[in-house]
């Protein structure tokens, strides 16, 4: 269709005159949609047979072999309440990949490491739920908004916007001590 377009065919037109060298390319344009059609229909049938008649998937329905199919379905927020010890390319088929001596109590923290010799050295917070990630998303589509309507005072003040989103968003976190377990 861009092309067609890019060649002079006018929009919003259903009928035009043959030869205008627009043929195939609308031919093309038909045939794309007709497959489209197609595959959306085969993923709601196949979403409505599932619903159906289908079985309730468990926490590891595809045998995967990393850490994100070792825990349950849906998963906790925190993902794992005690580090992972990773001795493998493939640690959840291990079965040796047993929890490591280093336990993160409250859930949203993670090890932070030494940078030259990767010891552990501190607990750092991670981000919880929050509105930051919607908040910057609604900043950025106020600076597109503003980019294409010509509107200059809208897209600086969204960009404005955006950058104290990020910087709230990605701002410093306390680090704290790491505890071994007892």
């Amino acid at each position: 269709m861009h092309i067609s377009g890019l060649l002079g065919m006018p929009r919003r037109v259903y009928t035009y005159p043959s030869g205008m060298g627009w043929d195939v390319y609308n031919l093309l344009s038909s045939i794309g949609a007709l497959v489209l059609i197609l595959g959306i229909l085969a993923i709601l049938v196949n979403v409505v047979q599932a619903r159906v008649r289908g079985p309730l998937a468990g926490p590891d329905p595809w045998l995967g072999n990393t850490l994100e199919w070792t825990t349950s379905s849906p998963p906790p927020p925190y993902n794992f309440a005690r580090i992972p010890v990773v001795r493998s390319a493939d640690p959840a088929w291990d079965g040796v990949s047993g929890p490591s001596d280093l336990v993160l109590p409250e859930g949203h923290q993670t090890p932070a490491t030494m940078p030259l010799e990767g010891d552990p050295a501190a607990a750092l917070e991670m981000p919880s739920e929050s509105v930051m990630p919607l908040a910057a998303a609604a900043a950025i589509a106020l600076v597109c908004v503003g980019l294409i309507g010509d509107l200059d005072w809208l897209a600086v003040a969204a960009v404005l916007a955006t950058a104290v989103v990020l910087a709230f968003w990605h701002g410093p976190r306390e680090a704290g001590p790491l505890e071994p377990t007892p």
